[in-house]
């Protein structure tokens, strides 16, 4: 079950912190000479790691939690459903 939960927490945390990256950036309109035009000035990237850690966090407890319950046990029958 660790190796379950750490599993889901790595995949969630690199997947929301793809998805969390170009949210909320603030660029230059006069940027310096011999920066990209694009380049942030100020990403929050500290802010965005600790919201996707505590959203992946919750997820991995979330898979824990219903797989200790047994809700995710009975999941055979989806087996059936293939062709």
């Amino acid at each position: 079950m660790v190796a379950g939960a750490l599993l889901v927490f790595t995949i969630t945390w690199w997947v929301a912190i793809f998805i969390a990256l170009p949210i909320n950036i603030e660029v230059d309109a006069n940027p310096q000479v011999g920066c990209a035009g694009s380049a942030p000035r100020n990403a929050h990237l500290a802010a965005k790691v600790l919201i996707v850690t505590i959203i992946s966090s919750m997820c991995a407890g979330l898979y824990c939690y219903l797989k200790y319950v047994g809700y995710l046990a009975d999941l055979s029958f989806l087996y059936d459903l293939v062709p």
